[in-house]
């Protein structure tokens, strides 16, 4: 490491520790409501820090959850294990308090094949984490006791939780993370990644989860804009790409990067404390100096090609069988359970954690078959066979980043098929001043699971998008009599320094950065309601939308880009367009065929792991070499025993 990357990871360090200590005082102070029981401990956790006595009352929201087994109970629980094994004897917490957290951990069921598991949400990408490093923990815990849910001392649920961790790493390592770029469900992935780090007995373990919390935030580094993660997510909520400022993931980089805002305010759907930043805030863990600098650095544009997650077909190439119990919470994690490959062993999964809800949630995978094949073959199409809404099979995805702006896509993400919480592009100049567009699944904005996807957060049916640079298509395709027959954009011009609407284009300036969003049909503004001023909708069932980004060093003054393109000459022919951008020159897309640029073929799929300007993996690989400024760092996560 150069002397210069030393001396600026010295005062990195000293930063990060005065952000960690005014947090801590900040949530301590912060008035919460008593909520669902998800975030109560953890507000606990910082109150104990600052050497506040804890509110019994909160406390006993997390232990009524974790006892009633209800969603999310793991998220409570690795709270309450934080606290007890950071605190072993803290005089601040009542021992009736101490002995009611034990309680919880002591009863509650650690895995799918253990009694009692229904009502849970154990099979997610970060909820098996959450469950794995808390039965470690849990398990150390209680030691040679019998723990009464299993039967089994704690030292086995120690080991069987080990064991499901190292699997749960070794395939992220490998394959990426399926819930890909998620600005919320990272809190959960970190807050489980921290707890392994700090307090797994094992060493590898240890060490693992630590370059998997490096990896994580690589990840974050790699796709912010001023600390903010605005890019295509795997799962996401309205709320989170409306604007990026209350995102999880944006209080983090605050944290760990020093750059962004910290939101101290309610939360989605916790009481507001930031699980992550307790868990980072209360650990001895350090982020890598080179992650740090590489979340600071501004050249004139950062270019990444990643690839995140298998589809069902490919994976016995990489070693995971079908047929394999074990293998089938890959599938889970994917949320391509259900695909038909893999459902009979996802069956027996659900009947083994005596759930009916999956029972039928895997027997009616097949409800949205016959309209998804209608509507991919209607524009000419072929359709496979497979029409899951939640699936998060395999991604290659693009971000483009400049100072000024970044623009990010999943490139062809399964088009025409029904979707969930997948955000497959966003364009963004600041917190505030993004643009997307989506075809909406209700009227409102609930996250409930059956409002999902909603009116902005992920598509009814997904469009086929590709971006190069700083150019992107999207094509949405909605069948006919669809409740939806539109697609729309959100482009909320009270966050733009300037709008300006030109024919079938819309440009917006915030700062430095250009932004502009063509509309195949006339798009319109909602003139009243909730959003007046922030919903183009265009009234076609199929719609080619266009977004270039731009900035003034590229573009000169933001006149000169919008005359620029309005000059541009467009060609649409039902879903196929052909656009002779400013910048990069003919770009030629369609609902079926390659997407060109400049008369090239653009790849869209195959993408490596990593490819990007301080890192180059291909997928599979389990360890990696960032590279930066003559520095290098390796980020290993194999493992070894």
């Amino acid at each position: 490491m150069t002397e210069t990357l030393t001396g600026r990871a010295a005062e990195a360090n000293r930063a990060y520790s005065e952000r960690c200590r005014h947090y801590l005082e900040a949530e301590a102070a912060t008035e919460r409501p008593l909520g669902n029981g998800r975030a109560e401990v953890f507000h606990q956790l910082a109150r104990l820090e600052q050497g506040v006595p804890p509110d019994a009352r909160m406390l006993r929201a997390s232990c009524e959850l974790i006892g009633a087994r209800r969603d999310c109970a793991d998220f409570a629980l690795a709270g309450v294990l934080r606290l007890l094994c950071r605190y072993p004897a803290h005089p601040l917490l009542a021992p009736e308090a101490r002995a009611a957290l034990e309680a919880a951990a002591r009863n509650f069921c650690y895995w799918y094949d253990q009694p009692g598991v229904r009502g849970m949400c154990f099979h997610t990408e970060n909820h098996q984490i959450l469950f794995h490093s808390c039965e470690v923990l849990a398990g150390q815990l209680f030691g040679d006791a019998v723990l009464p849910n299993s039967g089994q001392t704690g030292r086995w649920h120690a080991d069987h939780g080990a064991e499901l961790a190292h699997r749960w790493l070794d395939q992220r390592a490998r394959f990426g993370f399926s819930e890909w770029l998620s600005n919320c469900y990272f809190e959960e992935d970190l807050l489980a990644l921290l707890n392994l780090y700090d307090f797994a007995a094992d060493p590898e373990l240890r060490q693992r989860a630590g370059r998997a919390v490096d990896l994580l935030l690589f990840e974050l580094a790699l796709h912010s804009l001023g600390g903010v993660m605005g890019s295509t997510h795997g799962r996401t909520y309205a709320a989170w790409i409306k604007g990026g400022r209350t995102a999880p993931t944006t209080a983090i980089a605050w944290l760990v990067f020093g750059q962004g805002d910290l939101h101290l305010g309610e939360g989605l759907y916790h009481i507001g404390t930031n699980l992550a930043l307790i868990g980072l805030a209360t650990s001895d863990y350090r982020p890598p100096p080179i992650v740090v600098a590489i979340a600071h650095d501004e050249p004139e544009a950062v270019r990444c090609r990643e690839r995140h997650g298998l589809n069902v077909l490919d994976a016995p190439r990489y070693g995971l069988q079908h047929s394999s119990l074990d293998d089938n919470l890959f599938f889970w994690a994917c949320q391509t359970a259900r695909h038909p490959a893999v459902r009979e062993a996802s069956l027996r999964v659900a009947e083994i954690a005596d759930d009916p809800w999956l029972m039928e949630f895997i027997a009616h995978a097949d409800g949205l078959l016959e309209a998804s094949r209608a509507l991919i073959e209607e524009a000419g199409g072929t359709f496979d066979g497979e029409a899951l809404n939640t699936a998060l099979s395999e991604v290659n995805l693009v971000t483009f980043r400049t100072p000024h702006a970044q623009l990010s896509c999943a490139q062809d993400f399964r088009p025409g098929k029904p979707g969930y919480q997948q955000h497959v592009w966003h364009a963004m100049l600041g917190p505030d001043a993004v643009v997307f567009t989506n075809h909406p699944g209700t009227d409102d904005e609930s996250g409930e699971h059956d409002a999902r996807p909603n009116f902005w957060a992920g598509n009814r049916w997904l469009p086929r998008a590709a971006q190069h640079e700083n150019v992107l298509v999207c094509l949405h395709h909605v069948p006919a009599g669809d409740p939806h027959p539109f697609s729309h954009a959100y482009f909320p011009r009270a966050h733009f320094d300037e709008t300006v609407q030109r024919g079938h284009w819309t440009f917006g300036r915030k700062g430095r950065g250009y932004v502009a969003l063509f509309s195949q049909h006339p798009a319109c503004w909602a003139e009243r309601g909730p959003y007046a001023g922030v919903e183009l909708r265009a009234e076609a069932r199929d719609n080619v939308w266009l977004c270039e980004v731009g900035s003034e060093s590229q573009h000169g003054s933001f006149e000169r880009f919008v005359e620029a393109l309005c000059a541009a000459p467009i060609q649409c022919d039902g879903l196929t367009v052909r656009y002779a951008s400013p910048t990069l020159g003919e770009v030629r897309f369609g609902w079926t065929g390659p997407f060109r640029v400049g008369g090239q073929r653009v790849p869209l799929g195959n993408y490596p792991r990593f490819d990007n300007p301080y890192c180059q993996a291909p997928l599979g690989r389990d360890h990696f070499r960032l590279r930066f400024q003559n520095t290098s760092c390796e980020l290993d996560l194999r493992r070894r025993s």
